[in-house]
């Protein structure tokens, strides 16, 4: 926090200003936010690769690729501070299963069901 912004909030203690509440809980709350974002782009760009190939495969190459991306899934959902819920991790398996289907392969999709170990495939 800059020297500034300290003085200001010293100010407003001294005079009990109604705002210092409201913006030291937002700060706080945008300070957690930002710490959110970085860790989850670090985790995040594990999948960069393996979504990049399976972009660029075939149809005949998923099922090749699928098992390598998954394990980086699971190791985001074991490791993550914050994709360690099932909607978290669920909700990046959906983003992650529509790679194939909204390039070229728009027959093509894979379901996955957490409660059946970690991951069951199917594709039809």
């Amino acid at each position: 926090m800059s020297q500034e912004i300290a003085s200001i909030l010293g100010f407003l203690e001294q005079v009990k200003s109604p705002y210092l509440q409201p913006f030291l809980s937002l700060s706080n709350r945008i300070d957690h936010e930002a710490l959110v974002a970085a860790e989850n782009l670090k985790f995040l760009t594990v999948l960069e690769d393996p979504c990049k190939q399976l972009g660029a495969a075939r149809v005949c190459e998923i099922p090749i690729l699928l098992p390598m991306l998954l394990q980086q899934i699971r190791m985001i959902w074991q490791i993550s501070p914050f994709y360690n819920t099932s909607e978290k991790i669920t909700g990046l398996l959906c983003k992650v299963c529509k790679i194939p289907s909204q390039l070229s392969y728009p027959k093509c999709h894979i379901f996955i069901g957490l409660k059946v170990g970690f991951c069951r495939l199917a594709m039809r």
